[in-house]
């Protein structure tokens, strides 16, 4: 995170985070990799005080939507997961290189409406990208949980998501359809721009869906 980004008061704050692949054909290799990923991932948020709204793992890219109590403790929480994750696929295969990146691409996303659409950008990308059929059949995201409960054990719902579901007796029916409904064109590589080259998300933009 460059000096720019940690002169945030960022108590309290959202980020997009893009954790990118350091050493090219390692990411995650099989299911027992995203498996021990997402253990780590979630049994970190407690002790490193993040609160995390959405995530999807891919073979070559993580993405994190989430609310630290400050950058520092974001920061600490990725290089824990990049150490030990590259721990485990050096052991596992036998290899010695470092997996992950240890410093992310940072967005700083404000504004509740901006933040459920980077939420959706998130669980919807599989689908959009024509990898699965249906946002569900990608274990390794955030989509069932937020798209089928109401209790969660690790992720913390953002107020925005919460309000969206507010006065809706088929709120979640209503999220599925949300999240299923795709963005237009021009709205989705305006996030996908902005986001992967770390520049802030403030305010919606007027030709969005």
């Amino acid at each position: 995170m460059n000096r720019k980004r940690r002169s945030h008061n960022s108590m309290g704050q959202t980020y997009f985070l893009i954790i990118k692949e350091r050493t090219p054909c390692a990411g995650f290799y099989d299911e027992a990799c995203y498996q021990y990923y997402q253990l780590r991932l979630m049994n970190c948020l407690k002790a490193y005080q993040i609160k995390l709204h959405a995530y999807l793992l891919q073979p070559n890219e993580i993405w994190l939507l989430c609310t630290p109590i400050s950058l520092l403790a974001l920061s600490s929480t990725v290089k824990y997961l990049a150490q030990a994750y590259s721990e485990y696929f050096n052991i596992r295969f036998g290899r010695r290189v470092k997996v992950w990146h240890g410093e992310p691409v940072c967005s700083l996303v404000r504004g509740d409406r901006m933040v459920l659409d980077c939420q959706k950008y998130i669980e919807s990308t599989p689908l959009h990208n024509g990898l699965v059929s249906h946002a569900g059949v990608h274990r390794w995201s955030s989509y069932c949980t937020n798209a089928f409960s109401l209790k969660f054990q690790y992720l913390t719902a953002h107020r925005s998501y919460n309000d969206f579901l507010q006065g809706n007796d088929n709120s979640l029916h209503r999220y599925r359809e949300y999240v299923a409904r795709r963005f237009k064109s021009s709205y989705y590589l305006y996030l996908q721009n902005k986001l992967q080259s770390g520049s802030a998300l403030i305010e919606r933009v007027s030709n969005g869906p």
